[in-house]
Formats: structure tokens, sequence, C-alpha cells
């Protein structure tokens, strides 16, 4: 088989690899090939997750990606063509202890400085605009209306949709198996169906980001970890237009979806592994917690349930960088549960790196949050608002 050839090869294509290569093409005239080891898009992490998008984080450079990313997707039905689910229902975060409230006061006051509406909220104003929210064992909590929801699958097919019409490739059902450097940006990649030949190749493989980056002899402090997700039955008792309620200190959160609640919870007792079986023990855990903060839930049945991984790092914050070891390789990666809702915000700066070397979005002291070097020089800002 001859050898292919392309100036950017994308390995992943869930939502990260779709939106670095819309940016690509849509922003400079690349040739943009995107690699994935399943038969079809999106298989991972993309399409197991709640869909959630918010504002609402605790460094400015996670709420900027926020504010890119939902002006991206309120813009994204009209440039498909297809619906996407979106609701902007707002997150409620919800704060048990005094200490945390402070911390979360602070964050809201940095989310006005850029420009959003961000309400912190008494236990007794939760109650009256909440009535279905438990707020006895609460300190306060913070709201933005902004934040909202959409439908993962939607938007996966509309990026998808989008890319294949100006021009990225795509090559499904492909796993790479060596990333050799042959010289400055210039990689040879073999796969299982040969070998391809690229200037720049990026790691956009979400849980398997770490796997993909020792194939190029790199290391990265990504890990997958399991994350469930369950559906109740039908469910009137709580408002469609309810907002998605977060349990901070618990990192639980739930929302409708489309007549039944969804919730999940992170397991912080879990250890790092490939695993996406149910834990239905767990799930007892995750029900108790949902019962205690939204009451009218013990009314509910479980009628399905799923598993899925995050690709978290030590500080909760992705790497997006072109690796200062190895030029051409372009990490982003370890989004740790906000690629869905940070990848038109992530794609942009990719597409900036490769196609201008330096970024629009965020500047280049900014940018320090995402390289890989933080971890090596202790120079670490911890995004706090975790789910």
């Amino acid at each position: 088989m001859s050898e292919r050839r392309t100036d950017v090869l994308i390995v992943g294509a869930g939502i990260i690899g779709l939106s670095v290569a819309y940016h690509l093409r849509s922003q400079g005239d690349v040739d943009v090939l995107v690699l994935e080891k399943e038969e079809d898009i999106g298989l991972g992490s993309s399409s197991l997750c709640a869909g959630g998008i918010r504002h609402q984080f605790g460094i400015p450079q996670n709420v900027k990606l926020s504010i890119y990313s939902t002006d991206f997707f309120s813009r994204l039905e009209e440039l498909s063509g297809r619906e996407t689910g979106y609701r902007q229902n707002g997150y409620l975060f919800t704060v048990r202890e005094a200490v945390n409230l402070e911390r979360f006061r602070e964050m809201a006051e940095m989310m006005r400085s850029l420009g959003l509406e961000v309400g912190v909220l008494a236990p007794g104003e939760i109650k009256e605009r909440f009535p279905f929210v438990e707020t006895s064992d609460l300190a306060g909590g913070t709201f933005c209306k902004r934040d909202g929801y959409m439908d993962p699958h939607s938007v996966l097919q509309s990026l998808y949709r989008l890319d294949k019409e100006i021009g990225v490739r795509f090559s499904l059902g492909e796993r790479v198996l060596e990333i050799v450097p042959s010289g400055p940006r210039d990689f040879e990649v073999v796969t299982e169906k040969g070998r391809i030949r690229a200037r720049y190749v990026v790691n956009a493989a979400g849980p398997y980001a770490g796997e993909v980056a020792k194939l190029a002899g790199l290391e990265i402090p990504v890990e997958p970890y399991r994350r469930q997700i369950f559906i109740t039955d039908r469910f009137p008792h709580i408002p469609d237009n309810s907002p998605m309620v977060v349990d901070y200190e618990k990192h639980w959160y739930g929302r409708m979806e489309t007549g039944s609640f969804m919730f999940g919870m992170s397991n912080l007792n879990e250890r790092p592994g490939f695993n996406t079986s149910l834990d239905y023990d767990f799930m007892e855990e995750m029900v108790n917690v949902a019962i205690e903060r939204i009451p009218a839930l013990e009314k509910a049945g479980i009628s399905r349930g799923w598993a899925g991984l995050y690709a978290i790092t030590p500080d909760h914050n992705p790497i997006i960088e072109e690796s200062p070891e190895l030029g051409g390789f372009v990490q982003v990666c370890g989004f740790s549960g906000h690629g869905f809702m940070h990848a038109p915000g992530a794609g942009k700066l990719a597409a900036e790196i490769i196609l201008n070397g330096r970024t629009s979005l965020l500047n280049e002291e900014e940018m320090g949050v995402f390289s890989s070097s933080r971890f090596k020089e202790a120079k670490i800002s911890s995004e706090r608002l975790m789910i």
C-alpha cells in the first residue's frame, strides 16, 4: 500500500478531534485527515457524556473557553442545518459548607468581570426559585442562566457534517500503531492500514491520550477514570426547563432529560482504568445523594444507565500545546470531564497553534495553565469546579 500524506493528522474523532479539524479547515488552507480506531465517530467519551455546557469555572482561562464555545454552539444549528437540542436552562451549584461558599463568591466576582451574570444565592432564594431542591443543609449556591446542555449525538453529527463539507478527510476503523518522528514537524505514522506522512500530529484521543502520547515517546499525566450516568423512568415532578443541579461537595449532578431525570456522580475512590461496566453498588450511593438533594426523586425508578471515561489530569485542566519536546506533536487532551463543553474553544486554540504559532483566544501567559510543563515546574492552577 502506498504511503498517504497530509498536513495535519488528527488521532481521535470525538468532539475534540472534530472541532480541531473544523477550525483548521475553516481558518486555513491545510489538508486534514482524522483517524479513528472505532468504526464510527464519537463512540467514546463524547457520546456518553451528559452534554452539559457551563460558564461557571474556577479560573478565567476556562471561563473564556466557555464563552467562545457557547457562542459557537449557539450558531451550530444554523451552520449545520441540524437540530442540536441546545437548552440554556442554567446551572445551579449548591454548596453545603460556608468556607466553600466564600470561594464561590470570589469565583462569581471573577466571572462577572468577564461579562457573565452569575448570582450568589442564599438557601431561601434557591428554594423560592427552585422549590424541588432541598436547601436545609446548604450554605448557598450560584446560578448562571447562560449555562445549559445539548444533545451529544446531534452535536457530533452536526460537526461531522460540517467537517466533511469543508474538506476534512476521515478514516474510521483505523488504529494508530506507531508515531515515528522523521525530522522537525515530519512524522511517519504507522496504522493497521498502512503508513501516513504528516507535518503535524494532533493527540485528540480523549481517555486514550496517554497511550497515544507514548506511541510518540512522550509521557503525559492523563489517565482514564470511569464515570456513570443513570436515567429515571418518566418523571413529571420536576419542570422540564429546570437547570442542571450540582451538589458541589458530593460531586453529584442531575437534570431533566426529555421527561425523565438524568444524574451522575464522581466516585473519588475509583482507580484509573478503562473499565466501563456499571457499578450498581455505587449507584445506590448516587441515588441516596440524589434523593438528599432532590427529595421528589424518591418516587422515581431507574430506567437505564451507562458508564464512560473521563480523561483526568492532576489539576483537572487540559493540556493544549505543541509539545516542547517534539515539534509538530500537538496535545489537546485531559479535559477532566469538560471536553464536550470546551471543544469549540480547544479546537480554535489548537488550530491557531498549528496555523499561526500563537493563540488569540488566550494570550501566551494564559496558555501556561494548559502547558504540560506546569506539572514539572509546579505552576499548577487547579480547576476547583470539577464534578
